[in-house]
């Protein structure tokens, strides 16, 4: 038999990670339409003959979504975790770009679709995560599953925002499914230009932030990205229980490798180092300009 041919293994993955993100219920919803269609507005205000709300004139493109495996309750069985991007304005799984002519148009595009962040566990008894209904998103630039920190049989995971903006500035967040609940462990600074590009598209950096992001539409420049992806190590490795190194941004804008104990950070700081992370059915609302 013939082996499939790379553009086919690329869309069928695309079409595989789509089906994997259910539905979520109406009572998980919250719905502030109006406040991001009066955002979106404002974003384009230089732009008289075009308006975001317009978006499905323009060419969508659906975007890259993360999927790692791991066990993150620690039953010993191994889970998959499914990066999801879900519209409210459409009530659906959503296209995370559009072919526009400038960046501000396509981050105006992102307001108007008021999205909602989440990661979808095939274990049904382990709540989804959720990352952010801000409605300045395109999803994640960053997702890994860095190991077992702690040593309690269950696997951390570390993420960051691609928030729908013009900084660089962002934060990685460490996570752990413990007692029913996803608790952040620890959570450092970063740039946006740390981590690798996403398979179909390419962010471009001016001298203080996010200028672009580029559609790339070459299967075999896609299948590089993605090989690049998979091998990336991150920012973070574990040296012992509870214990971490990670190269984050220091407070004079520098990287620097730093060593943090989990466990005596905890301690010292537990409600704003362990903090719960609310269930779908509770949406917090983080801050979509970045960090």
């Amino acid at each position: 038999m013939k082996a499939p041919n790379q553009p086919f293994l690329f869309a069928l993955m695309c079409y595989l990670l789509l089906g994997a993100c259910s539905k979520p219920q109406p009572s998980q919803l919250v719905k502030n339409t109006s406040d991001s269609l009066q955002m979106a507005e404002q974003a384009a205000q230089t732009e008289e003959d075009w308006q975001p709300h317009q978006y499905w004139h323009f060419k969508p493109e659906f975007g890259y979504r993360f999927s790692i495996r791991g066990d993150f309750n620690g039953d010993g069985k191994v889970e998959r975790l499914t990066e999801c991007y879900f519209s409210l304005l459409e009530n659906s799984e959503s296209p995370k770009y559009y072919e526009v002519e400038s960046y501000d148009e396509l981050v105006g595009i992102a307001i108007t679709k008021d999205p909602l962040s989440y990661l979808e566990c095939s274990n049904p008894e382990i709540d989804s995560l959720f990352i952010s209904n801000s409605g300045q998103l395109f999803g994640l630039s960053h997702l890994k599953n860095v190991g077992d920190l702690n040593e309690d049989g269950g696997d951390e995971i570390s993420y960051v925002v691609d928030w729908a903006d013009w900084s660089n500035l962002n934060t990685c967040r460490v996570m752990s499914y413990q007692n029913g609940k996803w608790l952040e462990l620890y959570a450092f600074p970063v740039w946006d230009w740390q981590f690798p590009n996403l398979p179909g598209t390419q962010t471009k950096y001016g001298l203080f932030g996010t200028v672009n992001k580029l559609s790339i539409a070459s299967d075999s420049v896609n299948m590089n990205l993605l090989k690049e992806l998979w091998a990336y190590p991150g920012l973070l490795r574990k040296t012992g229980r509870n214990r971490i190194q990670v190269w984050l941004r220091n407070d004079d804008g520098e990287e620097e490798l730093v060593d943090v104990n989990l466990a005596k950070l905890e301690k010292e700081n537990a409600k704003s180092t362990k903090q719960e992370v609310l269930p779908m059915e509770g949406l917090r609302v983080e801050n979509g300009f970045g960090y």
